[in-house]
């Protein structure tokens, strides 16, 4: 376990949705990541893309883990970081809006058993190789394609989209087992 923090509960988290120009985005990832890297309080940062619009925007929904006491301090370096980047950016959104949708992670109030904490540490370690791609200059679309093919590969998978949708599944290639439909993210 993190800490003393339990990674399954909602309220130990802090979720900024933000949009982010797709020409933005490498150094967005890293500057973010650095600015919490900065602040004690804040632990296991990842994200994940929710929404595109091929060229112009993505939205990324981020997460850091903190104790209760912690939660102004990094919302408040969250929204700074925002603010300095311009950035439009809900923190724990709700509602029915755009980022809400697009939270993604376990909401306030609500425990869930499968965000525990080696799995909240794996998504903090691939996002941060995420971010190590960006730091390297391995961003360009070729080097992510090749990439997600590599890990895709590594993992034992095989990624099989459903055609006109914003769906996959994957097949296992030890046991010949799928499993799906995923929700990819949205396209626009």
């Amino acid at each position: 376990m993190s800490g003393l923090l339990t990674t399954e509960e909602g309220n130990n988290w802090t979720v900024v949705v933000f949009d982010c120009p797709s020409n933005r985005l490498n150094r967005i990832l890293v500057d973010l990541f650095a600015c919490v890297e900065h602040v004690k309080e804040a632990k296991l940062p990842h994200f994940t893309i929710r929404y595109t619009v091929f060229s112009r925007y993505v939205t990324i929904s981020f997460r850091v883990l903190r104790d209760q006491a912690s939660a102004q301090i990094v919302e408040r370096k969250l929204t700074e970081f925002m603010q300095q980047e311009a950035l439009e950016h809900r923190i724990d959104p709700e509602g029915t809006n755009h980022f809400a949708q697009c939270h993604a992670w376990i909401r306030k109030g609500e425990t869930n058993r499968k965000w525990n904490d080696k799995r909240c540490r794996a998504l903090n370690r691939l996002s941060c190789f995420v971010v190590s791609l960006a730091e390297d200059s391995l961003f360009d679309p070729d080097d992510r394609i090749e990439m997600g093919h590599l890990a895709v590969n590594m993992l034992l998978l095989q990624e099989a989209t459903v055609p006109g949708s914003n769906r996959a599944y994957y097949v296992d290639f030890v046991t010949g087992r799928t499993k799906g439909s995923f929700l990819t993210f949205q396209i626009r």
